[in-house]
């Protein structure tokens, strides 16, 4: 490894060469975030989402919060995750 950023850098990709859903480390305090912003081109309306996964906790959370004028509402969701492993297939026959 040299220390050099890829373009790949700016993007949220994997850490490791496994399924997503698999991350490097066994450190319960891993997550990864995702924050999205949308706006109107006046100040009517802004719109921001975000959902965090924390898979060493078995946990993900989301929100969205709308702003209209001076008036916000806000949804905030968490639930459990599956956990790594739950999802891999028990043979090796190809899916069909």
């Amino acid at each position: 490894m040299t220390g050099m950023l890829s373009p790949l850098d700016d993007f949220p990709a994997h850490q490791i060469a496994e399924p997503v859903r698999i991350v490097g480390t066994s450190d319960r305090n891993f997550y990864d975030r995702y924050y999205f912003n949308l706006h109107h081109c006046s100040a009517d309306l802004f719109l921001t989402a975000g959902l965090g996964q924390y898979p060493n906790l078995g946990v993900m959370d989301a929100f969205v919060a709308v702003t209209r004028g001076s008036i916000q509402r806000v949804v905030r969701a968490s639930r459990t995750s599956a956990p790594i492993g739950s999802t891999r297939r028990s043979d090796r026959s190809p899916s069909r």
